[in-house]
């Protein structure tokens, strides 16, 4: 069931506008079509609706916005018939206003929420550095092997390490007047991986080497690739790892 406004004081139209929206017994459809009504009237079919949503409007006090509570307003018959089929299967309706004022509400819930997470990852990136410099902080009065104290064993795996890590050669000195690049730190961290065959025999160099003091994890790592426990470093992974 639909009630109607009327727009205009013109008798003509108002029983128009009754017509168009008068409904049969069971109020499921509408007896009067638009080709019946046009000659009628001496309004062509194509023009008649919109004369009528110019007479009146038509609207529903049984559909109502749960948001507002402003009743349902019709464009057309066919939006008419399509709202009563909607509301009969979902038991509610939204106007348009109030769905584009929650969909708002909860993009700027959504962007704040972004916005405390990126803060958030931030903070936690800059504590977890924080943590893995003051456990991995070179010591500047550390005492380091000179190479005549190596085994032949550690010498062997250090300078494949150096040599899987990034090139560890000079440059000839014409390459560098040519080039115009700056000599590369063999000594800057770098990820070591790959010295070897296999995974076990790369941990088993790494580890040796590590126990001698001849490598050490870097500060300079990054967070992502440890492992850690409220405020503690747990592990890391080797083949990611400075």
């Amino acid at each position: 069931m639909s009630t109607t406004k009327f727009l205009t004081e013109d008798e003509h139209l108002i029983q128009l506008a009754r017509l168009y929206w008068e409904l049969d017994r069971e109020e499921k459809t509408f007896p009067h079509q638009l080709k019946s009504l046009a000659p009628r009237f001496a309004i062509p079919a194509n023009k008649l609706t919109k004369t009528v949503l110019e007479t009146c409007e038509a609207s529903s006090p049984a559909i109502v916005c749960e948001t507002c509570g402003r009743a349902r307003r019709y464009d057309s018959r066919k939006d008419y018939l399509e709202a009563q089929r909607y509301y009969s299967r979902y038991g509610s309706w939204r106007c348009w206003e109030c769905y584009n004022e929650e969909e708002r509400r909860r993009r700027e819930e959504e962007e704040k929420r972004r916005e405390l997470a990126a803060r958030q990852a931030l903070a936690l990136w800059l504590h977890h550095k924080e943590l893995i410099e003051k456990a991995h902080a070179r010591q500047e009065g550390r005492d380091y092997l000179l190479p005549t104290e190596l085994s032949l064993t550690s010498a062997v795996y250090l300078f494949s390490a150096m040599k899987a890590g990034g090139p560890v050669c000079p440059r000839a000195f014409w390459e560098r007047l040519t080039t115009g690049f700056e000599e590369p730190d063999v000594f800057a961290p770098r990820i070591i991986k790959d010295i070897s065959l296999t995974k076990a025999f790369d941990e088993e160099i790494l580890d040796r080497l590590k126990a001698r003091g001849l490598v050490a994890v870097s500060a300079a790592s990054e967070p992502e690739t440890f492992g850690f426990h409220e405020d503690l470093i747990v592990g890391y992974d080797p083949g990611r790892v400075q």
